[in-house]
């Protein structure tokens, strides 16, 4: 496991693909909702009982625009502007979390690492775009149907973990830039 920090590198790269899509990031605001953007897995390693879980969140944070996306169903420039716009972009552990490289500074990276999986490339791709990072592995499927391996089969969180996990990033970011939100 590497210990990284910021990489002029990739932020050079992240602004030059801002640029030739012509997003700006704006100034954090504290008078907008907050946006968490949920990559939603169609394929394999879907989240399951996502529904349910996105629809709890909605209700007990009714202060933050909660997005459930397919962003293969997206343009490129479409994918790239909704990961700048989100403030928590999070999701099982997939390709799809490379988006990360085009939020702002400060923002949040929320992964759901398959039970049996033990890579820490989205961690560290947080820590060198100055991504706050929070991830927790699914749990076991015991008794669940699974295809054979970590990259098709599906994958279970339980609602209070999902929730507590959410509730972190989300809490995170409350007195981010300007914003002053209370806690409770």
């Amino acid at each position: 496991m590497l210990d990284c920090g910021p990489s002029s590198l990739l932020s050079t790269f992240s602004k030059r693909v801002l640029d030739f899509y012509n997003i700006e990031h704006e100034p954090i605001r504290d008078n907008r909702l907050l946006v968490l953007t949920f990559i939603d897995r169609n394929a394999n390693r879907r989240l399951l009982g996502k529904e349910r879980h996105i629809q709890i969140l909605q209700s007990k944070y009714p202060n933050v625009k909660v997005n459930l996306l397919d962003l293969a169903e997206y343009s490129m420039s479409d994918q790239v502007r909704i990961a700048s716009e989100s403030d928590i972009l999070a999701g099982v552990h997939g390709a799809g979390l490379t988006h990360a490289i085009f939020q702002r500074p400060g923002s949040a990276l929320v992964e759901i690492i398959p039970n049996s999986f033990n890579h820490k490339g989205f961690r560290n791709l947080a820590k060198m775009r100055g991504l706050q990072y929070f991830g927790t592995h699914a749990s076991s499927l015991s008794g669940k149907i699974k295809r054979g391996n970590w990259q098709e089969d599906d994958v279970y969180l339980e609602a209070e973990t999902f929730l507590e996990l959410m509730d972190v990033a989300i809490k995170s970011m409350y007195n981010r830039g300007t914003r002053n939100d209370d806690i409770s």
